[in-house]
Parts: C-alpha cells; sequence; structure tokens
C-alpha cells in the first residue's frame, strides 16, 4: 500500500537493500538472517520476476547454511476464493519460490485467514512451499468467504484482528496465531525436516501482516 509514497522509507531503514531492481518509491526487495532463518522481504507490486530472482539468490547465497528460508510479501499467492489477478501473481512468483527452496511465504492482502498445503509447480506436494495469509492485525477490514479450495489446508474469516508468533526450534519451524482482543489460539501448525540438523536454538519472531 506504500507503492505511490515514501511514506515506509520514513520509518524503516531495510538492511541489505536490493540495486538490481527498478527503483520503486516504497523501497526493493531486502533480506536478513535471524537465528537459523533467512528471511527475504518483497516489494510484490514489482512484477519484474528476475529482480526478485536476484534478490532471492544474493540472500542464499551469503546464508547458504540457513536452515530456513522464509519469503514476506504482500500479495498473497493462494488463498479461498482466489481472483483471476492472484491466479496471475501466483504464476508469476511461484516458480521462483520453488527454485530457490523457500519454505513458506509470509504474506497478507485479502484479509482472510488462510494456509495452503506445501505447493510445488501449482499442486500440493508434500516437500513445497507453504502460503500462510494472515488477516488484519489493526482490524481496519475483515473479509469473509465460503469458498472451498483444494489448495488450502485451513481458513477462517476472522471475527477481530489477529497476530502470529513464528518460532524456529532444532529441526521445527512453528506458527501459531491468536486473536488479539482475547489472546485465543485458534490456528497451529509446524514445518518439519529431517533429523540430523545440528542447531538446536530456539527462536521466537512475531509477524503481524495487514
Amino acid at each position: 500500500h506504500d507503492f505511490y509514497s515514501p511514506w515506509y522509507a520514513y520509518h524503516f531503514n531495510n538492511p541489505n537493500v536490493s540495486d538490481d531492481e527498478v527503483l520503486s518509491t516504497a523501497g526493493n526487495d531486502y533480506y536478513f538472517s535471524y537465528g537459523n532463518a533467512v528471511f527475504v522481504g518483497l516489494n510484490s507490486n514489482n512484477h519484474l520476476i528476475e529482480d526478485h530472482r536476484a534478490a532471492l539468490k544474493r540472500a542464499v547465497n551469503e546464508y547458504p547454511d540457513a536452515e530456513w528460508r522464509i519469503v514476506m510479501m504482500h500479495t498473497t499467492m493462494y488463498f479461498p476464493g482466489a481472483s483471476e489477478k492472484s491466479e496471475t501473481i501466483a504464476e508469476l512468483f511461484t516458480p521462483i519460490f520453488d527454485e530457490f527452496d523457500i519454505d513458506i511465504v509470509f504474506s497478507g492482502h485479502e484479509h482472510i485467514y488462510s494456509r495452503s498445503y506445501p505447493m510445488a509447480n501449482g499442486v500440493r506436494d508434500e516437500d513445497g512451499v507453504v502460503y500462510f495469509q494472515a488477516s488484519t492485525a489493526s482490524g481496519c477490514n475483515y473479509y469473509n468467504t465460503d469458498e472451498d479450495d483444494e489448495r488450502i489446508e485451513f481458513y477462517q474469516s476472522m471475527p477481530e484482528p489477529s497476530y502470529s508468533i513464528v518460532e524456529f526450534k532444532g529441526n521445527a519451524l512453528s506458527v501459531k496465531s491468536y486473536t488479539t482482543d482475547s489472546d485465543e489460539l485458534f490456528d497451529e501448525f509446524s514445518i518439519e525436516k529431517s533429523a540430523g540438523d545440528n542447531n538446536t536454538e530456539q527462536h521466537k519472531m512475531p509477524m503481524w501482516y495487514l
């Protein structure tokens, strides 16, 4: 939503900002490491996929030993009742997430809480990418749907703001989601990798999206 102004840059100083892509008023892709994970923030207003491929390649090359590879972007790939525009965006972005073995993509935009099955090449794949869409943290809008989608494992139309906490522990990544007003846990899931990970540190990171 900051695409048409530099306001975002007035408040945040993102690390490792890409200089390969077309300059956006809202800022370009960036990345950082946290614990045993590397996070890549993508400007989804930019549909020049080669720009994003370059940012992902740089992040992965700088942190080759990161156990987890995580993408954050505003626009959602998969959600119940997906529009034709969203399907087109999925066709653009998902191939590079498969290419770089991304574990999970966090996004928002549609204000419908949902998470996909692991996906690869547009179909369910147990070794694929999980696409997580938060609802709203501020309560500005609530969108409802009763449309099922075979790609979506869980969805819920939220009656109040919500937030999620991401935890990394050993070879597992878990996400727990709570209602903001009552702190009620309404969804949780985890992604596990094969045993043998030597990094047993525990890290927690709160994630909020509009």
